[in-house]
């Protein structure tokens, strides 16, 4: 199909060049009788160059017209398929049971200890020195019990007595005192618990009762006291002697003026005769 495709185009490119080159200079002639018999003779040649090709192109038609017929019946008959051969299935392999898994022996029974409980409470937090509280504690599994005496400061300790398993005792502590009961189990479960209190013993505050200060008082100020004094408005020359004194306590905690030598002077200057001071 591709050889007579070239073909055709090849002849093809012949016509158009022998068209082409219909323009050669014509040969050189004597007279206008032989020029037209040259050009005459030319054409006959050009002619029959182009019906040579035209009945090539023919052919060629001819041969493309009777492949695309076959082509076409070609196209039109149906090809059988091949039948794809037959894979056989694999052969099915039985799958072993899983192996049984024995099952594991009970966990061992743990036996729970008895319940052991140690219980100390006081009814006073804060006591004064030389107060007294009472210490109570229960316990529940223990075989012995012991209190423990600490001062809290220091942690030394101050005294180990033994107790029952269960009752009271009065302390009266001068010291912030720690308390320990410490109780033992005998049986099987050897074991220790503690129960531990801080009873606290304050210090006793002595809150001084307030002195009233001295005061200079009376309706002409003639008065030193340790509180408003109310007495009678008349003015002696010796009042103004205890404008510069000083009101103060004196021996004994009672408020006067203190009696230095000016003071002293002054009213022995100005004394009235009935004047007591």
């Amino acid at each position: 199909m591709n050889k007579i495709a070239r073909k055709i185009i090849i002849a093809v490119i012949a016509l158009v060049t022998i068209v082409s080159v219909s323009g050669i200079a014509p040969a050189v002639a004597e007279t206008p009788a032989e020029l037209l018999n040259i050009a005459v003779a030319e054409i006959g040649g050009i002619r029959a160059q182009v019906n040579a090709l035209l009945t090539q192109v023919a052919a060629l038609i001819n041969q493309i017209s009777t492949l695309q017929a076959r082509i076409d019946r070609i196209a039109a008959t149906p090809f059988p398929m091949p039948t794809p051969p037959t894979i056989p299935a694999p052969p099915t392999r039985p799958i072993p049971a899983p192996p049984t898994i024995p099952t594991p022996p009970a966990p061992p029974t743990i036996i729970a200890p008895p319940t052991f409980i140690v219980d100390l409470r006081s009814s006073l937090a804060n006591i004064s020195p030389r107060e007294s509280t009472t210490l109570s504690w229960n316990t529940t599994g223990a075989t012995n019990c012991r209190i423990i005496t600490r001062e809290a400061t220091t942690r030394r300790v101050v005294e180990t007595r033994h107790v029952n398993l269960n009752g009271e005792i009065r302390v009266s502590p001068l010291l912030t005192s720690i308390y320990t009961l410490t109780c033992n189990r005998r049986d099987n479960f050897r074991e220790t618990r503690n129960a531990e209190i801080t009873l606290t013993v304050g210090t006793v505050v002595i809150t001084p009762t307030p002195i009233a200060q001295c005061r200079v008082t009376g309706c002409s100020s003639q008065v030193c006291a340790d509180q408003d004094v109310i007495t009678t408005c008349e003015f002696r020359p010796e009042f103004a002697c205890f404008r510069a004194a000083r009101c103060e306590r004196q021996v004994g905690n009672q408020c006067g003026w203190t009696m230095t030598p000016e003071l002293q002077a002054c009213l022995a200057q100005h004394r009235s005769p009935q004047a007591t001071y």
